[in-house]
Order: C-alpha cells, then structure tokens, then sequence
C-alpha cells in the first residue's frame, strides 16, 4: 500500500514537470522580457532660452525623483518607477530678468507633461492654493485633486480668465498645456500665448507671481463654497471672498448676512430668529429680490457651537423687473460680528479670532521632506518623546508672524495648543494663548494612516487634526492671566516618524568617577547620574545684578546653572542633552546656596528639587526632574578656556560656554595677565 502511494506521488510529479515543459524548445533558452520603465517628459521652460533647471516630480507616495534638462535643450526626463502616480512636477530657473522662478505642472500618468507658465497657472486654478504651498504638500490629496476630468475643467477656467481678465487669447484653442507638443519658440501656440501674457502682465505693471497668486485665490473660493446663480439661461458661479453678519441699528433682532464676490457681485440675506426676511442678490447695477414666503427656496440651517449657521439654495428665485436670479448650493455664514477671510488653502489653515473680532488668519507651509503632505514634528524630550509641530507661513510677508505650535505625546494626545505673534519692532511675542491637556476643547485626531516609503521598519503615521472653536487663554510674559481669550479655528496634517536606530535618551544609571560630583536625577524615564568634575564648573556675574553657578556634565557637556540675586535663588536650570530644558523659578524647593568662604568658594546642595518642563509658553510643563545633590564646590572664578577646533586647529571662541557639546574641540587653559 506505501508503495503504490508512492508510485502515484512520484506520477504526480512527473506529470507537472511535463506541463511546465510543454512549448519549451529543447535546446531554446527562456525568453527574456523587457520592462519599460516609467517617465515623465516634456519641455520644462519660462522662455526660448536652454536652461538645464532640475525638474523634480512628485508622486501620492514615495520619495520625490530630480533629473535635469537633457544638455542644449529645455527636454526633461524622470523616471516615476519609485513613485505612485499622479504626480506634482517643479521645475527651477531664470526669468527673461534672470530672476529665480517656479514653475509647476501635474500629470495622472507616465507619458508627456510640460512644465511651463501654461502649466504653472493650471496647477495653481487645480490646486487652488499658492503653487509653491500647493506643492509642498502634494501627497496622498493628490488622487483626489488631480483627475483628467479636473484638469480639463481648471484648464477651461484658466483659459476663461487670461481672456476675461487680461485679454489674452490662448491661441493653443483646448489643446492639454500639459500633453500637448510644446516648443519654446516663436511661432509656437502655446509659446505665443505666454509671451502675451508676459506683454499684458508688463502693461498692468504686474508680475507672473502676482498672476498666480490671483487665478488660486479665486479658485480657492470656489472649491471652498459656491452657489450656482442662473440669469436669463446663463450660469455663473458666486464665490464669496468676503462674509459678514451684522445686526441692524434699528433693529437688532436682525442679522444681515452678506456674502462679497470679487467679481463685485452680493448676495444678502436678513435673518430674524429662524425666519428668512429677505434675499437679495446684485450684480451689474442689478438688484434680484425675494421676500417673506416668495424667499421659500432659502432654507436656513441650525446655528453651530460658533453661531455660524448654514444657507441652504435649491432653485431658489430671486426676481427684478427685467427677469430672475435661480440659485443653487449651499453657503455658510459668517459668525455675527466677525468677518472670516477666505484662504487660498484647503488645509494647513488656521483662524485666530479675538475677543473684539479681530481675525488672524494664515495660510501655512508645510514642512514636508517625507512628501505626505504635512507637517513633520520635532521631538522634545527623551524617549517616549514629546512631538512638537509649529505651523507657520514662513514667507515674511507678516511681520508679526503669527503661527499656532501644538504638542503632542507621541501621535496620539494633545499635550498643549498654542497660539502667538510677535510685536515686530521689538520681535518678542505681543500676543500669547494656550491651553493644556482637557482644557484643550474642540479638537478631533483624525485617522492615522501609514505611509511606508521609507520601509517597513521605519513607518510615517500621517494624520489631521482639526480645531473647531477650541478656547485659548491669554498671559503675560510671565504667565500671568490676562483675563482674555480667543478662538482657534484651524485644520493641520501632522507626520511623525521615530528613528530607532537614534533614540533620544538619558544616560544609563551609572556611577561617576571618584574625582567628580553627583547629581541624582530623577526624570520620566527613570534616574541616572549627572557627574561633574572641577574643572567643568563656574561661576560668573553675566549681569549686574546676578552671580551664576554653572556646572556641566561630564560626558554630555549639558549644564545646570543656578543662578542668584540679592543672595536668593531666583532659578534652577538644567538644559538636558535630549532637546528638554527644566527649569524652577523663585520658589525652587530643596536648594540652598552657601555663603562665600574666604577663599570666595561657595557649595549647592540640591535635596529634592523640582524642575518642571519649559514649555514655548511661559508656564510649567507637567514632566519634572528632581536633583539630589552636594554639597558641590564651586570657585570664585575659573581660568579662561579657549577652545580649538580639532579640524581647523584655531579658536572658535574664548569663553566657558563654547564647550557645551564641544567633544572634537581640544580645550587649553591659558592665564590672564
């Protein structure tokens, strides 16, 4: 029986190998196939002029790819096999002013992309943002926005707008800016229409940025809201720049709900209670009106947590004496008294709104080096660490440079939100507000989505987090109430990512040698020893008033200082190694400091002391570090320390403080005479 089992395996097998043979020559070797790899290509140009600017693409996932222009001509090739399509290309170089330009373009797939002015203006109406914003976040939003539908449709609108508002007519006709053939020189279509662009942008005393800037902001407002109004057959869309609800003087029991396009067109809407009063939409001198019941068409949504509430149109009919206005989709009012600017972003926004209505709003930029389209943190603190993202327009152009900065432990639970800018003529924060841990309202973690580019051992958690009418407290410079609050109204994405391989960390527990001082420390994870030998410690008067001891740990050159005034101790300062400071003020607990003996030595005794985080705000972090130490000795004065760079052999500068983390430099002590 085991035989003839055997026998019926041993068939089985031969048979399978006799199939896999079949069609196989007897002496023929297998056939080798060829698999074309993926390119974008196409001519990437501002002018008639060969410059090899690089040109990088950009893919929803994988790490971004360069190339240059091939050599003697504006031709680019990138290969995309790393990339997952669609794809965001830039390309850098001059202007006919040989200044440094962007110029941007999308593709759905391998083939022919040009990346030119044409283009440039096409990303900026698809994207409706800032093409340089726009691409800096490009990412996993990409299979969204970029669909060949949508970029016929931006193409339409660009082509719409050059005519309408530059009278420029694009003489390609509806030919693809980006897949059709396109030569840098006169005599080309689409060359021809951008040196018209060039010559009306000249006679307006404008700039191709300023355009840009224009085409995405009016983007913008449409893909943030529209309403569809019909007139005599003609379709527009109405998408508002400006909100506003105020109430009457006359009657305060009415809001008037305004809605500004800036196409200099209105639509009002008067509110009492719930009830519609009235509807009016103006355009061209032309006032379009309901009332009352006629106004059925308008239906009013509840009011949310902010008093926004929404205005739902469907079919309806506002009429005038020469005929009617039907209008269609849905707006969202202003808060009463506030008036939202529309940003020329779709996330990556905050509002700041103030107790007197003031409104700060940003578009900010994404710091994105892993190309997933958010912000990636830093971390504060040994592991687990703090993540800390700060969300900013870094461009200059406000010079109070608001930004919003949000902590987090890990991915996972909000630590703090934080909200200021800066008096810009002395550059120290005029505005300050924050909350911390529960008091932290209206906050939604979106889902975390994975993003493995980097391998599967090294994974980027992608997630939004967004603040609905979340509540800050205002302070002073020293923390101190100040009685005020503001609104935090804002959405951001947030990437983190840890690198095992170099965790930040504490030393080990591990003795000191015999010829230098302990410190006891104890911190979140768990005790070590801060070790300190004579020579690396100071004491220094940096100001009138002051006197400072200082001493540094001998391996990490990390410091603590303590510093006195009037004979008191007004800080305990331990800057640690990990990208964390600790700090107590005026009433630090536990440490004493003695008087000066006749040599002008003092000692400091640390017994329990309890430093708290630093956080950016002025008030103490809920992480501590506790000191047990001394008494430690510490000179009157210390021998003047140059440091030499072990590379260079010459001094970077005379003082103490330059060996902080200073191991390659070679320190010589040299009296002063």
């Amino acid at each position: 029986m085991l035989d003839t089992k055997h026998a019926r395996r041993f068939g089985s097998i031969v048979m399978v190998l006799a199939m896999l043979l079949v069609g196989c020559g007897e002496d023929a070797p297998p056939k080798q196939t060829t698999v074309a790899t993926p390119t974008l290509t196409g001519t990437a140009a501002y002018d008639d002029r060969v410059t090899a600017g690089p040109v990088t693409a950009k893919g929803t996932a994988g790490l971004p790819r360069t190339a240059s222009n091939s050599s003697g001509t504006n031709r680019y090739s990138v290969d995309l096999s790393q990339l997952a399509g669609p794809y965001a290309l830039r390309w850098i170089g001059p202007d006919k002013s040989d200044q440094q330009v962007f110029l941007y373009s999308v593709a759905t797939q391998a083939g022919t992309a040009n990346v030119t002015p044409l283009t440039t203006l096409l990303f900026a109406q698809l994207m409706g943002q800032d093409p340089t914003a726009a691409y800096a976040a490009f990412g996993t939003n990409g299979s969204e926005m970029v669909t060949d539908e949508k970029i016929r449709a931006a193409q339409a609108k660009v082509t719409a707008y050059l005519r309408d508002v530059l009278g420029v007519t694009v003489r390609s006709g509806d030919a693809s800016f980006i897949t059709s053939r396109f030569d840098a020189i006169p005599g080309d279509p689409m060359f021809d229409t951008i040196q018209a662009i060039d010559a009306a942008l000249a006679a307006h005393s404008s700039t191709f940025a300023t355009l840009t800037q224009q085409v995405a902001s009016l983007a913008r407002l449409c893909i943030e809201e529209r309403v569809l109004i019909d007139v005599a057959g003609v379709q527009r869309e109405f998408c508002p720049a400006i909100k506003t609800a105020n109430r009457e003087e006359d009657d305060n029991s009415i809001i008037d709900y305004v809605f500004s396009a800036p196409t200099n067109d209105t639509l009002t809407v008067k509110v009492r209670g719930d009830d519609i009063l009235s509807g009016e939409y103006v355009n061209a001198g032309l006032s379009y009106f309901c009332s009352g019941s006629a106004c059925g068409g308008i239906v009013l949504g509840v009011p949310a947590s902010d008093q926004t509430r929404s205005f739902n149109f469907t079919t309806a009919a506002l009429t005038s004496a020469t005929g009617s206005a039907v209008l269609d989709g849905v707006l969202t009012g202003a808060i009463p008294g506030v008036e939202l600017p529309v940003l020329p972003c779709t996330t990556n926004k905050f509002f700041a709104i103030l107790e007197d209505n003031t409104v700060i709003a940003q578009c900010v930029d994404a710091f994105d080096p892993l190309n997933v389209g958010g912000t990636l943190n830093t971390s504060r603190g040994a592991t687990p660490s703090r993540a800390v993202y700060v969300f900013a327009d870094t461009s200059g152009a406000d010079p109070a440079y608001p930004q919003v900065e949000l902590v987090m432990d890990g991915n996972d639970a909000v630590v703090s939100v934080y909200f200021f800018q800066y008096d810009p003529a002395t550059l120290i924060p005029a505005l300050r507000f924050a909350c911390e841990a529960e008091a932290c309202n209206g906050i939604t973690l979106g889902p975390v989505s994975v993003n493995t580019d980097l391998g599967p051992d090294l994974p980027v958690l992608v997630r939004n987090v967004s603040f609905a009418n979340t509540i800050l407290s205002g302070m002073t410079d020293t923390g101190a109430p100040t009685g005020t609050t503001a609104t935090l109204k804002a959405s951001f994405t947030t990437v983190y990512f840890v690198d095992p391989n170099t965790p930040l960390l504490f030393p080990s527990l591990a003795d000191c040698d015999p010829a230098s001082d302990t410190v006891a420390l104890d911190v979140l994870s768990g005790p070590f020893n801060f070790c300190s030998a004579e020579a690396n410690r100071e004491t220094s008067v940096p100001t009138d008033a002051d006197l400072k001891l200082e001493m540094l740990d001998d391996q990490s050159f990390a410091p603590i200082e303590v510093v006195l005034r009037a004979g008191s101790v007004v800080s305990v300062t331990y800057n640690t190694p990990v990208s964390q400071t600790f700090r107590c003020d005026a009433e630090c607990q536990g440490v004493s400091v003695s008087l000066p003996d006749n040599l002008g030595r003092r000692t400091v005794t640390f017994a329990g002391t309890v430093l708290h985080e630093v956080q950016s705000f002025p008030l103490p972090g809920t992480r501590t570090a506790t000191l047990n130490a001394g008494p430690i000795v510490f000179h009157a004065s210390d021998p003047v320390r140059t440091v030499y760079c072990s590379i260079l052999n010459i001094p970077i500068r005379a003082g103490f403080r330059w060996l902080r983390g200073s191991k390659q430099c070679l320190i010589e002590l040299l009296p002063i005479y």
